[in-house]
């Protein structure tokens, strides 16, 4: 008998859990369509960034923090803490079809914010910027080419490099800046931050 209370008890318990989360999910849609929607989606960017798989990307106390203290300009929510929980168990319940996540190494890491600090202002993954895309860079080119024409293009172009020559002719002749400062570990990692967002490309079917 006393396990049959036991089992009656945790049946109601878990039952009552269900109901309160899916009471927070619908409250959640209600706020997000209120509040949200003007400015995010979950399959594309709109005026704010694409939602879909954010609270996998980010922890619960990141995204309370960011709702609860982004300034009006950012983000101009002015929710309360319960109101902010129900509108991340919606967007925790809505459903990913083409995100992968993945843990970047320390090495991609390191790649990620050299590329942004050097490379980002003239260069995107799978199309045309200022200079050429660079997805599949890393299997087209030689990693001994490239960090050479990293670290100084002009030198590979003044010594007759077909392929230098050939980069600096196909882009107006604009040549690339010089990066010397940049140690082999560097372009190593930022070759390796390169490869890795090529594959989660691939993986997404992002083009």
């Amino acid at each position: 008998m006393n396990s049959l209370k036991l089992a009656l008890v945790f049946l109601v318990f878990v039952s009552s859990s269900l109901f309160a989360q899916e009471d927070s999910t619908k409250s959640g849609r209600a706020l997000f369509n209120e509040r949200c929607f003007a400015c995010h989606r979950f399959d594309k960017n709109h005026i704010g960034p694409s939602l879909e798989g954010v609270s996998q990307k980010h922890d619960a106390t990141w995204l309370r923090a960011w709702l609860k203290e982004s300034n009006e300009l950012t983000c101009p929510t002015n929710l309360d803490t319960k109101q902010i929980d129900s509108i991340i168990a919606f967007i925790d319940r809505f459903p990913t079809k083409k995100t992968v996540f993945r843990q970047l190494d320390e090495r991609q890491i390191k790649g990620k914010k050299l590329f942004k600090a050097n490379c980002a202002a003239c260069h995107k993954l799978d199309k045309k910027l200022i200079g050429p895309p660079l997805k599949g860079i890393t299997n087209k080119r030689e990693r001994e080419w490239l960090h050479a024409f990293i670290k100084d293009n002009q030198a590979l172009r003044a010594h007759g490099d077909s392929l230098a020559i050939q980069v600096y002719e196909a882009y107006n002749k604009m040549p690339m800046l010089t990066y010397p400062n940049l140690s082999e570990e560097d372009i190593d990692n930022i070759l390796a931050y390169l490869k890795e967002e090529e594959e989660v490309n691939d993986k997404t079917g992002k083009e």
